[in-house]
């Protein structure tokens, strides 16, 4: 009895490390990978190194401000001011957020010297997700 609580423990055991050792090797492959979609250069987006990015305007931005635009500060991480530098940037609501590609929200990020912080809080989820109650309330009310 004794001989196959031993065997079996060495099994266990012996499962247990290979399964480490599979999940280091899957998770420095995902690292790898994640970083090489990473820029090469070292540059800091948002410190005015990357001048394609400071001079590219997102594709979705409007040219004029609009005054009865979306409360951007339900966005987590947009308070008062980054509202306002948003508002002058001609985002106003939040499908325009939602909208946004990797270029856009490097643009932005570049515009209002960000490192990061778009995609750190996930604005482009936040946005889909308040553009879609906002919708469905404006529907509500049109059917009352």
């Amino acid at each position: 009895m004794i001989y196959l609580i031993l065997e079996m423990s060495a099994w266990l055991l012996a499962a247990f490390v290979v399964g480490l050792l599979l999940g280091t090797w899957i998770g420095c492959a995902r690292c790898r990978n994640s970083k090489s979609e990473r820029p090469d250069s070292g540059e800091i987006v948002g410190e005015g190194n990357n001048t394609e990015a400071n001079d590219a305007k997102p594709a979705n931005l409007i040219s004029e401000v609009v005054l009865d635009g979306d409360d951007l500060k339900k966005i987590k991480g947009v308070g008062p001011k980054l509202e306002k530098l948003l508002n002058e940037l001609g985002i106003s609501n939040y499908q325009q957020i939602a909208d946004w590609q990797q270029k856009d929200i490097d643009s932005v990020n570049a515009k209002l010297s960000f490192s990061g912080k778009i995609d750190r809080e996930d604005w482009v989820t936040q946005a889909k997700r308040l553009s879609r109650v906002t919708e469905l309330a404006e529907r509500y009310q049109k059917d009352e």
